[in-house]
């Protein structure tokens, strides 16, 4: 039955699941859906273009990496009770894998978005953290809780690279060599075409975030197997953090997208 999944798993034409009656394509059209009213309902319209077009960009780097986390193959065995030998329950969190994606999307989009004035990339940053932030400590609640900080221990890593281990295991067309030597040439070899890049590549053209962009992300969460590559990554969105954590408009920030989030949940 696992065999036979995760050879499934191979398929373009595979579907992901957002909960265990509902597809995780049909999940992500509502919430474009929803994106699309908050950015018609702008909370300040007469602010400059380039703002708008950096909250535009991070309703959708919000959505984008809430729905990447719900890639973590051990969440999908989950959510079609499928038994594998993984009882860890930290592998089936997702909050860091779609944090994860949110800061290396944000890193990525910066070029496009902003020009070099101070006051822009400050705007671009307060937002960056902002969203990291809140999908990593847990948006269902009602509630905007202080941040935790994203300071993460050596078991909570492992059992992220083991979910990214585990992606590249299932998600790649040809995996018959389960040793991680070529990961890269072979990715580039298929030209990304893995059931994530395609569901991202037919679902996402409507929005702002573009497709490249998003392949390119996806190819570098697949490269992070190594502990200190996953390290300096969470220790530079910790000092993004703690850069700009005493700026006031973080905490109208915090409630314009938690009340975004809590949307996925209606």
């Amino acid at each position: 039955m696992l065999k036979r999944y995760i050879n499934d798993m191979g398929n373009s034409d595979f579907e992901f699941l957002a909960s265990s009656n509902k597809k995780l394509c049909d999940y992500f059209t509502d919430l474009k859906k929803i994106a699309e009213k908050m950015k018609k309902s702008s909370k300040n319209p007469e602010e400059k273009e380039i703002k708008k077009q950096i909250e535009s960009f991070f309703i959708d780097n919000l959505i984008v990496s809430h729905v990447f986390g719900m890639f973590n193959p051990f969440y999908q065995d989950k959510l079609r009770e499928i038994k594998t030998s993984q009882e860890n329950s930290k592998l089936l969190v997702n909050s860091q894998l779609s944090g994860l994606f949110s800061w290396m999307l944000g890193l990525k989009a910066r070029d496009l978005l902003i020009d070099k004035k101070e006051t822009i990339n400050q705007e671009f940053d307060l937002h960056l953290v902002t969203v990291v932030n809140l999908l990593m400590n847990s948006y269902k609640k009602t509630k905007i809780k202080e941040s935790r900080g994203n300071k993460i221990n050596e078991e909570n890593i492992k059992a992220i690279i083991e979910v990214i281990i585990e992606m590249n295991r299932r998600y790649l067309k040809n995996f018959e060599n389960e040793q991680l030597i070529s990961l890269i040439e072979l990715r580039k070899l298929i030209n990304l075409q893995n059931p994530i890049s395609n569901f991202f590549n037919k679902c996402i053209k409507r929005i702002t975030v573009w497709d490249r962009i998003v392949n390119e992300t996806i190819m570098n969460i697949l490269d992070l197997t190594d502990v200190e590559d996953v390290e300096f990554v969470f220790s530079e969105i910790e000092k993004q953090k703690n850069k700009l954590q005493s700026e006031k408009e973080l905490i109208e920030l915090k409630r314009y997208y938690c009340s975004i989030s809590h949307l996925f949940y209606k």
